[in-house]
């Protein structure tokens, strides 16, 4: 497993060079760890987190929604259009890896075959 830490969802399954695409409409999802939980604004973009205590997370939660842009428009990728966006294969995200998805693939097969 790539990832260590306790709470976890299933975008964390994907590397972070996948979850950091942008996709056609500039949007893209976030990781907690980009932003500064003092100002809330991204460590080297000029937008801004809209729940700070995201940023104060000891591990990197999924942002997908409340990252804006300083006119007040929202640019975050939905968790829903993340995954509409893999299951299509809508550039950049056509071709995905799902290998670090094995270990959940593998307890299903052990779960199944009991």
């Amino acid at each position: 497993m790539h990832r260590d830490f306790k709470e976890i969802c299933i975008e964390h399954f994907y590397t972070d060079d996948i979850l950091l695409k942008t996709n056609n409409k500039g949007r893209r999802i976030y990781l907690s760890n980009e932003f500064v939980y003092e100002t809330g604004f991204h460590k080297t973009e000029n937008i801004q987190i809209r729940k700070r205590d995201d940023a104060k997370s000891p591990y990197p939660k999924i942002i997908d929604s409340g990252v804006f842009k300083s006119n007040g428009e929202n640019i975050a990728m939905s968790k829903n259009d993340f995954a509409n966006s893999i299951a299509t294969g809508e550039k950049p995200f056509d071709n995905i890896s799902f290998e670090t998805f094995r270990p959940i693939f593998d307890l299903i097969s052990d779960i199944v075959n009991e």
